[in-house]
């Protein structure tokens, strides 16, 4: 399974798109040995979609069921009671259809929700608000293998008036001089729209990225109308949602027809059949009641967390060292540790060290992602970037305002993230835009 890529939901966009999320399907094989200029983009048909159609990734909790942890770090006291309200909106939502449990235990969890600091990833005046990260080796035939399957991050950065030109000059007006009375006034009214922002933007962000996390894709707001699901048309430029985050029938509607069962919070008095999607038996979460046990195998693992891996003493990933691996490093096992299913959900790096697969992967994870980069870096638009090879060593600079076809994206080492243009040839992704084909 360690050929399995990860699968990205990247730079979700809860105003205006800066860049499409990334689809992963398999890697690239056969790289070419330039990156090759993309051709002008052709306008494609708008297809048709029947209204009991719900867009949706290409995978499912055969169970209808899975365990979130929230790590609260990062996150202020104000932040983190909108995250857990987002969850309970899910939770209350969902119900009849999907069930979410909390727990305390990191590697118990299916789901791990975290902050990170997005503040310097904005175009046109938007801001990323989330982003969600599926290990695909964690879903088999296309059920997802409990525990530690998805990641999601939630933007923890906060926004002020006086940081205003991440939100753009609409949101923006001008406020008098310092000396004329009203400044203050003012401000704090300006000061409250953006308060508002904040905290609507993670509110719709926490809700948007767990149905990511369950299989649910994004909406067009042609089709579907406002939805937590569109990521293009959330907010007004007042800070108001422009859809019920508690009631969103769209959205339940995508989770029930991928999972079925009773969207109890519309009303609904009998058990619907999905319509759509992948099923599956109970794929099996870890069973408490029984040890986890090591087999003989050895290779390489590689910490894809952003935050780092835990490192543990004992087999069942209960007992901390207190350390943390960091990200992108690489590391030699010893064995394999396998959950009372059969599944494997660890790794012996030797002595008593164990990690969790939900922190490391066989390979340095790269998603295949088509579309086409166009090269802008926000600082100054007329400069070009840098190509790099996966050493982070510059290969040469792109100009300002040229695409390139994309074939891939990951990480390199230093937490941001890059596309791959082929070969080993990465540029940042922060340093343009995106478009998905």
């Amino acid at each position: 399974m360690g050929d399995i890529p990860m699968k990205t939901r990247y730079w979700e966009r809860l105003g205006r798109t800066l860049a499409a999320a990334l689809l992963a399907g398999s890697l690239a094989v056969g790289a070419v040995a330039l990156a090759a200029p993309a051709q002008t983009a052709q306008p494609v048909a708008a297809a048709t979609t029947a209204q009991t159609y719900y867009p949706q990734e290409d995978f499912n909790y055969g169970n209808n069921k899975a365990v979130i942890y929230l790590d609260t770090t990062g996150f202020t006291a104000d932040q983190l009671a909108t995250v857990k309200q987002g969850i309970t909106n899910v939770q209350n939502m969902l119900n009849g259809i999907f069930t979410f449990t909390l727990t305390n235990t990191k590697s118990q969890a299916d789901i791990v929700i975290a902050g990170k600091d997005y503040s310097d990833t904005s175009d046109n005046g938007e801001q990323v608000g989330g982003a969600t990260f599926i290990n695909y080796n964690q879903v088999i035939n296309h059920i997802a293998q409990h525990p530690n399957g998805t990641r999601i991050f939630l933007d923890d950065s906060y926004k002020s008036y006086a940081t205003s030109q991440y939100i753009g000059k609409q949101w923006s007006p001008q406020l008098p001089a310092k000396t004329d009375p009203n400044y203050q006034t003012i401000f704090n009214q300006y000061q409250a729209y953006f308060d508002k922002w904040n905290k609507n933007t993670l509110l719709l962000a926490t809700e948007h990225e767990i149905g990511h996390g369950i299989g649910l894709d994004h909406t067009s707001t042609d089709t579907y109308g406002y939805s937590i699901m569109n990521p293009e048309a959330a907010l007004n430029k007042e800070g108001d949602l422009l859809m019920d985050v508690t009631k969103d029938a769209t959205y339940i509607r995508a989770a029930q027809a991928i999972y079925g069962g009773q969207a109890t919070i519309l009303g609904d008095t009998e058990a619907k059949q999905p319509t759509q999607g992948y099923h599956g038996g109970d794929s099996g979460n870890v069973n408490p009641s029984r040890d986890n046990t090591t087999k003989p195998g050895t290779g390489v693992v590689y910490v894809n967390m952003a935050t780092g891996a835990d490192l543990y003493s004992d087999v069942n990933f209960k007992a901390g060292h207190g350390k943390k691996l960091p990200f992108s490093s690489a590391w030699q096992y010893y064995a394999v540790v396998y959950d009372a299913n059969g599944q494997i959900v660890g790794y012996n790096l030797g002595g008593q060290q164990f990690v969790s697969t939900g922190d490391v992967a066989t390979t340095k994870p790269v998603s295949s992602v088509k579309g086409v980069f166009t090269v802008h870096y926000t600082a100054n638009p007329k400069w070009g970037i840098a190509m790099w090879n996966g050493q982070l060593k510059p290969l040469t600079i792109l100009p300002a305002n040229s695409r390139w076809h994309v074939a891939g994206a990951g990480y390199l080492g230093d937490e941001n993230p890059y596309f791959n243009l082929g070969g080993d040839q990465w540029v940042a992704a922060t340093n343009g835009y995106f478009a998905r084909k």
